[in-house]
């Protein structure tokens, strides 16, 4: 394609300007030890790189470059090439939007560490791993693919144990690496798998061959690559990892993680199934992973519902986000197999839709999640509340980030599920397959059941952790920095932003799709209205989304007027009491979801402990305490045997001799003092010489 835009082929000096950049930031920090300095040197030109990249993916994506360039040739292959196109243009734009304003946030909020460790180190890793996931963007090839999948997993290894004192954080980063090398040992077999077919270690030579892979063979690599790259997305049942990793590690690393991190194992999903594989002829694979979406779904936000840990919560719904992604890319292969293009077409941009809004979405929770965990100490749940008095702009905006993940309208992820919806009614309703139909049915019902959960898990946890009552007292008003401020309004804005647009987005999405699908986009769309409206018989109705938005506000904030302006006149409020003393109601999260907790307990291994402390005329204080320990999770509760940790001088001193005990003790082993084992050595030295004579004769 022309790029006569910016002089050829000059766009992509934004590209290389934009890794340049990021590079010095991981080297800069190390260029002073003065901790302002050192978080300006490593996180303004990640700021600068990132709005570089920004531009540049959304150049790219807005005009549909697909251009390779660069490149080492070994025996007539290419490798370590750089190749952009729409659909890694798309993954660009979601991870430069998310790295923006986390590199904004860890101006303010690294400062925690620096009493305590070396935070040029973070601040380097932190740029690094962002640096390995745009080269891994670019890959073209298996070897430059895998280097920096292995790359991108120790990095993030070293940035989730980087408070290494603590026993947790090393036990969840060591379960982290074990998953993680996995994984990646699963996706190097799926591209073996290719490799025997094609002869080629190129992915431009996987996709021309795609058609000629034998149904057997398609199916085995599929399955090595879908739960590869789903260990790393969190999928059910490979997820334990995910809640362990996500509660240890620093706010700004999760948000990273669960933002973009994760969006590289969809990528992965994506271009796999989609470009190397016949999806013409994998309808049983497809159904498969529609099966394990929802499986992953429904799991992710029943455990995410019970947890009182605030980042356990959040991690345990990240888990729900990236089973409906799976689901929406298992129904574009089911749908594209069995022919049904408009179906097909919605769900894909529905799937690259919500993995945008989940992006914005998540990283704004953590964020929020940080500042909280940092002012006050606590990731209990229950040992919060009345946060909106201390905390505003982190209040709205975690409110703001709590309703488009819970797919509240009219924010982001309202309009990429209802996209999903749309494309199951429209298979369930034109799909001439029985099997289809009831996929699709059971499909809609099961994301109506988890998308109700959702709500009410964000409503638990936003209203108990900001608002209510006050359960401490804070000297001074805590500060909300310019930097926290400036990550996490925007993040908000971005959420609104892509639940309102949503033509200028869906248009935009359309791009990435037509290169992914076999077939055309305009026979199976033919308008951006047309991928809004909802079929009813033979007519269908559209829904604007701007008009819907300005209906809802209207219709929200008349009562609110209402209640705070007119109300104060007619009544008013006091406080409740009980025998003459102010009464506080103990409202606690495991109550709120008391329920759902009770009914689902056997299933999710839910126990309650109760202690009673009675006296004279019986029990006058009871105390739950609630136990989650998930059946699905037990294969890696294992026992890890991590040593405590210790100076690295102290394990060079003791290594030189506990090499030596170890010699001893296989010698010990040797000499046993049995007359018939020294017999028995003998002899078998005699075998052993016999054999190297024969051998050697000529």
């Amino acid at each position: 394609m022309s790029l006569s835009v910016l002089g050829g082929s000059d766009v992509f000096y934004l590209l290389y300007s934009s890794l340049l950049l990021l590079f010095l930031g991981s080297l800069l920090p190390f260029a002073s030890k003065r901790d302002r300095c050192v978080l300006f040197l490593a996180y303004v030109p990640a700021i600068l790189s990132s709005i570089l990249l920004l531009s540049f993916s959304i150049y790219s994506l807005i005009n549909g470059i697909s251009i390779e360039t660069g490149g080492i040739f070994i025996q007539g292959e290419k490798f370590f090439s750089v190749k952009i196109d729409p659909l890694s243009s798309f993954f660009l734009v979601c991870i430069s939007l998310v790295y923006i304003f986390v590199s904004i946030y860890s101006i303010d909020y690294n400062r925690i560490f620096s009493k305590k460790y070396d935070i040029r180190v973070f601040s380097s890793f932190i740029n690094l791993l962002d640096l390995t996931m745009i080269m891994l963007l670019l890959s073209n090839d298996v070897l430059s693919f895998m280097f920096y999948w292995e790359l991108m997993t120790l990095i993030s290894y070293f940035l989730i144990v980087y408070n290494h004192t603590d026993g947790s954080t090393r036990r969840a980063g060591m379960l982290y690496f074990i998953f993680a090398h996995l994984g990646g040992l699963l996706v190097l077999l799926s591209f073996a798998v290719l490799f025997i077919n094609s002869r080629s270690l190129s992915f431009d030579y996987f996709q021309r061959f795609s058609s000629y892979l034998p149904q057997i063979e398609a199916s085995l690599a599929f399955i090595l690559a879908f739960f590869g790259f789903g260990i790393k997305a969190g999928m059910v049942p490979l997820h334990a990892w995910l809640p362990e990793a996500y509660t240890v590690a620093s706010s700004n690393t999760v948000a990273i993680l669960s933002g973009a991190m994760e969006k590289m194992a969809i990528y992965g999903i994506i271009r796999f199934a989609l470009f190397f594989l016949p999806i013409g002829r994998m309808s049983a694979i497809g159904a498969f992973a529609v099966a394990m979406g929802l499986i992953t779904a429904i799991t992710g936000i029943f455990l995410a519902s019970v947890q009182s840990d605030l980042k356990r919560f959040l991690a345990y719904s990240t888990i729900e986000n990236m089973g409906i992604i799976i689901l929406g890319i298992g129904l574009t292969i089911l749908f594209s197999s069995y022919g049904l293009a408009s179906a097909a077409t919605i769900a894909l941009v529905a799937t690259l839709y919500q993995t945008l809004n989940h992006s914005l979405a998540k990283s704004l929770l953590f964020l929020g999640t940080g500042t909280v965990t940092n002012i006050f100490n606590t990731r209990n749940i229950d040992q919060l509340g009345g946060l909106s008095k201390y905390l505003p702009v982190t209040t709205w905006t975690f409110f703001i980030a709590s309703w488009c993940i819970a797919a509240i309208p009219p924010f982001g992820c309202f309009a990429s599920e209802w996209l999903l919806y749309q494309s199951l009614m429209f298979s369930a309703w034109s799909a001439q397959s029985f099997v289809v139909s009831i996929i699709s049915i059971l499909s809609v019902l099961v994301i109506a059941i988890v998308g109700a959960v959702a709500v009410m898990a964000y409503i638990k946890t936003f209203g108990i952790g900001f608002l209510g009552y006050s359960k401490f007292e804070l000297k001074e008003k805590p500060k909300e920095s310019y930097a926290i401020k400036l990550s996490l309004i925007p993040l908000s804005a971005f959420c609104i932003t892509m639940g309102i647009f949503v033509p200028q987005v869906v248009d935009l999405l359309k791009i990435p799709t037509i290169q992914a699908l076999p077939f055309s986009y305009a026979n199976a769309i033919h308008t951006s209205a047309l991928i809004l409206s909802f079929p009813l018989w033979n007519e269908a109705t559209s829904i604007s989304f701007p008009m819907y938005t300005l209906a809802l506000l209207i219709m929200v904030s008349i009562p609110t007027v209402v209640i705070t302006k007119v109300g104060k006149r007619i009544w008013r409020l006091g406080k409740t009491w009980v025998s003459g003393t102010e009464a506080i109601p103990p409202v606690h999260s495991s109550s709120f979801v008391q329920p759902l907790r009770r009914n689902l307990s056997n299933i999710f291994g839910i126990r309650e402990e109760v202690e009673r402390e009675g006296g004279f005329f019986g029990a006058y204080k009871i105390a739950v305490r609630i136990l989650i320990n998930p059946p699905i999770e037990k294969y890696a509760q294992v026992t890890l045997k991590i040593p405590a940790y210790n100076d690295p001088i102290d394990k060079l001193v003791t290594i030189v001799p506990s090499a030596f005990k170890k010699l001893a003790n296989i010698a010990k082993n040797i000499q046993s003092g049995s007359v018939i084992t020294y017999i028995l050595y003998i002899l078998l030295t005699f075998i052993v010489l016999i054999t190297i004579a024969v051998v050697s004769i000529p």
